[in-house]
This record gives structure tokens, C-alpha cells and sequence, in this order.
């Protein structure tokens, strides 16, 4: 972002523009692969904040002893 303000370009323009554009897609690409794996670690760390503080769980168990499918 501060990027963007500074040079007026985005993002992916400024990559592709000073790399080749296999590079800047790559770039690109592992971009949105991380803020997805950053997104998935977060739910997982509020759902084990969540069992530790005993408070009731939001995603529901799949073990034999609760069948709350039935």
C-alpha cells in the first residue's frame, strides 16, 4: 500500500514492470497463496484459543461420542 501511495503504480505493475512478466506473475501468485495459508492459520489459532479457555466451540466435533448429525 505505501507503495502504491509513494509511486502512484500498484502493485503487481511495479513487479511486472522491473521483472518479466513470468516473475511478476509468480509474484503474484504466491502473493495470494500466503494471505490465503495466513488467513487458515488464524482460524486455526481461534479455535485453539477457544478449546483452552473452555469456552464452547464454533466448529462442531466429529467424534463417535457426539452424533450431533443424527
Amino acid at each position: 500500500m505505501r507503495l502504491g501511495a509513494v509511486t502512484g503504480v500498484g502493485h503487481a505493475k511495479l513487479i511486472i514492470g522491473a521483472l518479466r512478466p513470468l516473475l511478476g506473475w509468480f509474484s503474484v501468485g504466491d502473493l495470494f497463496l500466503l494471505n490465503f495459508l495466513t488467513i487458515v492459520t488464524e482460524f486455526i489459532g481461534v479455535s485453539l484459543a477457544l478449546g483452552y479457555s473452555a469456552s464452547p466451540s464454533t466448529w462442531p466435533s466429529r467424534s463417535p461420542q457426539s452424533a450431533w448429525w443424527r
